[in-house]
């Protein structure tokens, strides 16, 4: 009896310790998982480090945890916020000064130091050591060490993808701000600077597209050009700053009268000229005179401006150019007549 109770007592002491060893195991298997859940759920380099760096601590006990990376630089400009003492970044005198550290980032091996109580681990991705984990506080055991190699692994992967991940969107930005300054060149290359209308360039090119149209479906084209009346006098008599606002201001009621599908633009000057798509010359004629009643009605910074306008209608076999100095004829003649008034 003696005999069965003292190996039962060895029974129940090693199922205490398999006990205690298995509740060992799955704390870490679960910072294990947590670890690579959180590499899975997310790519942000900010959140992947500190969570590596707690996982490591929580399966080694150990005081301080670090990523070392190949090049903190980059880690510096793909990070969203850098911040050169992050919690998981070890300093760069001890990057330096560790033999430890310096052998595991040249040689992908792992390495320790027993007087600094340091492990450190490679992060290693096919065909380069991408930085290590480094733990100090405490040397770990073997299932520590086991474990950390595992965490080192998965590390490795996570971070690599999420460096690739930062950097296609830093790079995204940047495409982004590129582009954004090429739209914009290219509307300061097509846009009047001071009224903000298609310029002379811009009109001709859609001119040429819409008579193209226009000839392949038969469709009417008509050209308006106007000029303001007496605008010398306007910049002798109040100077050129008010000429300037009388150009916005007129420019403003052009926009505002003209239709959805017509092209405005300032010719020069005090000119300026309407392209009419799928527009006859009657309703050319009728668009041109709204143009004239609402000058005349608006109430801009001097008073008793006026305009004078000519139109025509394309011809399908005629250039752009020969229609624009039909409609510049017209006008001619509106301002022969008395001007404030429309010609075709």
């Amino acid at each position: 009896m003696g005999r069965m109770s003292h190996a039962d007592a060895i029974v129940e002491d090693e199922v205490s310790r398999l006990r205690a060893e298995l509740a060992s195991r799955e704390r870490e298997v679960v910072a294990l998982r947590r670890v690579a859940l959180a590499m899975n759920a997310s790519l942000e380099l900010d959140g992947l480090l500190e969570t590596i760096v707690q996982v490591a601590l929580e399966l080694t006990g150990g005081r301080r945890a670090h990523v070392v990376w190949r090049d903190d630089q980059e880690l510096d400009r793909l990070l969203q916020a850098p911040v050169r003492g992050g919690s998981w970044r070890m300093p760069e005198d001890a990057v330096r000064k560790v033999e430890a550290v310096r052998h595991t980032l040249a040689t992908g091996e792992p390495a320790h130091d027993e007087e600094r109580l340091l492990v450190c681990l490679p992060l290693v991705a096919p065909g380069q050591v991408l930085g290590a984990l480094c733990v100090e506080g405490q040397m770990p055991g073997q299932d520590a060490v086991a474990d950390l190699h595992v965490l080192a692994a998965h590390a490795a992967i996570a971070l690599e993808q999420a460096v690739l991940f930062a950097a296609l969107r830093r790079r995204s930005v940047e495409l982004e701000a590129t582009l954004r300054r090429y739209h914009e060149a290219e509307h300061a290359s097509l846009t009047d600077p001071l009224t903000n209308l298609a310029n002379k360039r811009h009109f001709r090119d859609q001119g040429k597209r819409e008579a193209a149209v226009a000839k392949r479906y038969g469709r009417p084209l008509s050209l308006i050009i106007a000029d303001i009346d007496h605008f010398k006098r306007v910049n002798d008599t109040y100077g050129h700053l008010r000429g300037d606002d009388v150009l916005k201001s007129v420019s403003a009621t052009l926009s505002r009268t003209v239709r959805g599908a017509d092209l405005l633009a300032r010719w020069g000057g005090e000119e300026f000229v309407v392209l009419c798509p799928a527009t006859g010359p009657d309703e050319a004629l009728k668009l041109a005179e709204r143009i004239r009643a609402a000058i005349e009605a608006m109430h801009g910074p001097v008073p008793g401006i006026t305009i004078s306008l000519g139109v025509a209608t394309h011809a399908p076999d005629e250039e752009l150019d020969a229609t624009l100095d039909r409609a510049d004829r017209a006008l001619l003649r509106a301002k022969e007549a008395g001007r404030n008034q429309v010609q075709s």
